[in-house]
């Protein structure tokens, strides 16, 4: 089977820590059984990160600290930056958005028992990561390493995985050895460098992909814009001179910007 899929999931690459099974009780709230007793937490997932809080035996408490996750994924979105990538900049911005929530609420990340865990895809879901569950700040190095190496390239992206495959801090399952992961990791060698983008590569990528999409546009524009004078055209050639027209108007030569088309040719034969 896969190493480290999460209930819930459809993430099959990767390794994460092992789960216990979870049964969504509400939007955002978790219960499992401890002693044969309910326990509930809170969990959402924003900007690669999924976040948790601990288990409490009082549900109103677990919508309590859903409600401040909810506050600070808002609070995170609206000062991100659209026109800068992810990276550590985009980190501190989500650790700037939970210190400053949880500061205003009164509490703390200890106090409601903040955990992260990273889930980072690629090649929509044909590599899908998985952390193990770690403190935010923890969780937000990775994030961004990840995020950096994407951008340079496979064989920075893989020496990054290689690492968290290696990460102590998988409590269900041992860490893989250097050579276990070596061997983990192989099954992407054949075809990921190919298809992997670099950040130059990438750029221009995107810059050809606005190009194209402003071209587009022009030429949408422009066939408006042509389609309109051809109305105008059609109407002021169909004008009828008992119903539309005075002397004055029949006196008039054609407009100049229909002057360059022709006549329609559609009377019956």
């Amino acid at each position: 089977g896969s190493r480290g899929t999460i209930v819930g999931s459809s993430c099959q690459y990767g390794h994460a820590s092992g789960t216990t099974t979870r049964t969504r009780v509400a939007l955002g709230i978790y219960v499992r059984y401890r002693g044969g007793r309910p326990v509930y937490c809170a969990k959402m997932f924003f900007d690669r990160i999924y976040f948790y809080t601990e288990s409490v035996p009082q549900l109103d408490k677990a919508l309590e600290h859903h409600i401040l996750l909810v506050q600070i994924r808002e609070q995170a979105r609206r000062s991100s930056d659209p026109w800068k990538p992810d990276g550590k900049g985009d980190a501190r911005r989500i650790a700037s958005a939970c210190e400053s929530v949880l500061s205003q609420c009164g509490t703390s990340s200890d106090e409601i028992g903040l955990r992260a865990m990273l889930r980072f895809e690629r090649f929509n879901g044909k590599i899908c990561i998985l952390s193990p569950v770690l403190p935010l700040e923890e969780t937000l190095m990775w994030r961004s390493r990840f995020l950096e190496a994407k951008e340079t390239s496979w064989k920075a992206f893989r020496s990054v995985w290689m690492d968290l495959l290696q990460h102590p801090g998988f409590a269900r399952k041992k860490p893989m050895s250097e050579a276990e992961a070596e061997q983990f990791l192989a099954r992407y060698d054949e075809w990921a460098p190919t298809s992997w983008y670099s950040g130059p590569a990438k750029q221009v990528a995107r810059a050809a992909q606005c190009v194209e999409h402003t071209l587009s546009q022009m030429k949408a524009l422009e066939d408006m814009r042509e389609q309109r004078l051809r109305e105008e055209r059609l109407r002021w050639f169909r004008r009828m001179p008992w119903r539309d027209m005075t002397m004055d108007d029949l006196r008039q030569p054609i407009p100049i910007d229909l002057r360059t088309a022709q006549p329609p040719n559609d009377r019956k034969k």
